[in-house]
This record gives C-alpha cells, structure tokens and sequence, in this order.
C-alpha cells in the first residue's frame, strides 16, 4: 500500500531521496513481474491498443530531438506500464478498489493532520500559490487531482456500499474540506461532477424501462450542455476566476499545435523531448511562462496544462488517435460489463474515466506520466476491463449464464 502511494505520486518526503525510491521501484517491480512472466504475457496482449501507445513511445527515441531525455524517461514509462499490468492480473475491481480506498484513504489522513498540526510543511507559502493547502503532496495541483481520484472512490463506496458506511461519509467529507482550502477550482468542479453522475449507476440496474431512463439522461445531459455553452463567460469567469483564455493556457495551446501541425505533425517531437529542448523557447518566451525564471532557465519541465496537447506535441497525430481509440475501447467494454453484471465496480470505472477525461483537458500531466496515479490507474483499467470483457464473451458465447458470468468477472 505504502509503495503504491509513493510509486504514484510525487509526495513532500524530504527524509526519502528520490533515487532510493525510483531504484526500489524498479527492483520490485521487475521481481513482481518475473514470478508471474506467463499471466503478465496473456494481460499484455489483451489491451493491444494500450500496449502500442507505450510502444510508440519508446520507439520515438529514435526522431526524439532529445534522444537522451527521452530514452531516460521512457524507462520510467515501460515501468508505469508493467505496475498497471501487475495491478490487473494481481487484484479484480472489487479487490482493487479496497486496496485503492486504504491507499488514498490514508493519504487523505495524513494530509489533514499534516495541514492542522504542521502548517509550514502543508500549506504553500510561495506567492503564486499563498495558504493553498498542499497535505503531503508538493503542490496544490497534484493534491487537488489526488483529491478528485480519491472522490471517485467514496463517493461511490458512500452511496452504493454498506460496509463501513460512516467512515466512507467521514472520509468523503474530509477530501470535500480539503478540496475547498487546496485552492484547486478543477478538483472542486470534478468533484460535483461527479456526484451528479452517480444516479446513473441505478439506470444502469434497470431492467425494462433502462433503455428510457437512459433517453431521459442523456436528454438532460445534453441540455446541461447547451445551457453551460452559453453561460461559458460567467461559469469561467464569476465562478472558477479564470478568464477566458483559462489563464493565458488558450494561446500556449494555439500555439504549440500550430508549430508541431507545421514541423512534425504525424509523430511529434519525441517522448518528454519538446520542453526539455530549445524548441520549446520561441512559446516558452512568447507566453506567461516568459516570467517563470525556473521554465525558461530549465530548473522545472513546463507542460501545455492539456494531456491531449502535450500528447501531440510528443508523439504527433498517430499517438492521439492511438489513444483515443484506447479510450473509446475501454469506455465501452465498461460499460458493457456495467450492463452485463451490474457490479459498482464497473460503474467506478466509468467515474474514474469521466474525472480522468476532465483533468486531461484542464491540467495535464496524465497522459504518458511516470509518476501519476491518475496514468497509473488508467491502466489498471483499460487493461482489467479488456481482461473481463473477453471472458464474458467467451461465456456468453459458450451459452453460460449471466450469473455465473457476474462471480466470474469479480472473483477471478
């Protein structure tokens, strides 16, 4: 549980050296992965599309405009991915969902107390991001994500699971009180987006009238949508505090698009290659990151704050659409065992998704990470789901029936 939470995200221990923790990790998993070489193989080639995403990265070292960068980091990503293969082949969503709730519930603990009992360690006091509470993460944008992943979590173990029904609502309160002082607008948003998603889990457990309640949903889902298109100003503006450009992150994004559509549109500039180079100065000069001494002079590795951007500017054209074609995929084998079993594991997914598909297009850093529990447990997921929906096929098609198929998907 402990290795997870450090594996996972990039945590305020000064007392651990990173290199102890990276070569540890690397150890571990190599060993974890060795004793069970023949499960891992028949997990890998389940998820293909997933698999051919970190292939490509690995393989940009060859067009990479930083080779050495990226070979470093790339390391780091095959390691991200074999943790996610061994998280599916090792524990079924039920079982991952307990590890997952002792994993961000400690976090969540910990991350209080740290803020109330020793302020100068959780609470930022730089001057971008004043009184910010930061818990034992290092900055209030990875703790604001950490938070809205946790979310996920409770909320779903809060409104659907009876087990230990009052530390759910006591945790899920915690991670609301944190979310509101960690100053993180994104994780606040995420948050009641994520409880107005939760009645869907009862659609889903519908039999004869599903398909009408679902009409009704996305009837309502889309008119939400209209009406947020047009009070987009003062949603934005009034409410989040940001102006329409989302703080200057607009014309970064117009820009970078357009130099890797002009320069390298199909493969990108390499894995973790663009902004640990030159080529980055021109948007990096040309932009608000002009006044952030520590990007221009290299001591911290700006990003586009938009996974899918950062994505493109990578590994091109080829490496989005490999990706989204590994979303689309697993968003639908969800909710196909969603349907087929009814299970509030499968139903998680579908939030984990939704709050991972949200940060993706606000904040970044979650697609392709080496240290990211939202990357991380995308894995897990796209990996686990492909698993289970092949072997519910294959015992529909051997004319097996459905509740054999529910025992088998979560108690393999």
């Amino acid at each position: 549980m402990a290795f997870l939470l450090l594996f996972a995200e990039a945590l305020n221990v000064p007392f651990i050296p990173p290199v102890i923790i990276n070569s540890f990790s690397y150890a571990t998993v190599l060993f974890l992965i060795a004793i069970r070489l023949r499960r891992f193989a028949y997990f890998l080639l389940k998820d293909i599309s997933f698999v051919s995403l970190i292939i490509l990265a690995v393989l940009s070292v060859y067009w990479s405009i930083n080779p050495s960068e990226t070979l470093q980091e790339v390391r780091a990503l095959v390691r991200s991915m074999f943790f996610s293969i061994y998280l599916a082949l090792q524990y079924n969503p039920t079982e991952q969902i307990k590890l997952l709730s002792w994993v961000t519930g400690l976090a969540i603990l910990l991350s209080f107390i740290v803020c109330l009992l020793f302020p100068s360690y959780g609470i930022a006091s730089d001057p971008d991001n004043y009184s910010a509470w930061t818990g034992i993460f290092t900055h209030k944008q990875i703790f604001g994500r950490f938070l809205s992943f946790s979310a996920s979590i409770f909320l779903v173990r809060a409104a659907y699971q009876r087990n230990q029904h009052w530390l759910n609502f006591v945790l899920l309160s915690l991670i609301l009180i944190l979310t509101v002082f960690s100053q993180s607008k994104t994780s606040l948003m995420g948050f009641f987006i994520l409880v107005m998603f939760l009645p869907f889990y009862r659609i889903a457990r519908q039999k004869g009238t599903r398909f009408l309640l679902m009409l009704i949903t996305l009837l309502i889902a889309i008119c939400l949508a209209i009406i947020l298109t047009l009070n987009l100003q003062t949603i934005v503006v009034d409410m989040l505090g940001k102006n329409l450009e989302f703080n200057g992150r607009t014309p970064i994004w117009t820009m970078i698009i357009e130099k890797g559509l002009r320069e390298r549109p199909l493969l990108g500039y390499g894995y973790n290659a663009f902004w640990t180079s030159d080529v980055s100065t021109p948007i990096l000069m040309n932009s608000w990151a002009r006044g952030q001494e520590n990007f221009v002079s290299g001591e911290d590795i700006f990003h586009a704050h938009n996974g899918f951007i950062d994505l493109f500017i990578q590994l091109g054209i080829v490496g989005v659409v490999i990706f989204i074609v590994n979303f689309l995929e697993t968003i639908r084998k969800t909710v196909y065992l969603l349907f087929a079993t009814r299970r509030v594991e499968y139903f998680w997914m579908l939030e984990f998704l939704l709050i991972y598909l949200i940060f993706n297009f606000i904040e970044g850093q979650t697609l392709l990470s080496t240290n990211n529990i939202l990357w991380l447990s995308y894995g897990y997921v796209s990996v686990s789901s492909s698993v289970h929906y092949g072997h519910l096929k294959n015992l529909f098609n051997h004319g097996k029936n459905r509740e054999h198929s529910r025992y088998l998907v979560t108690n393999e």
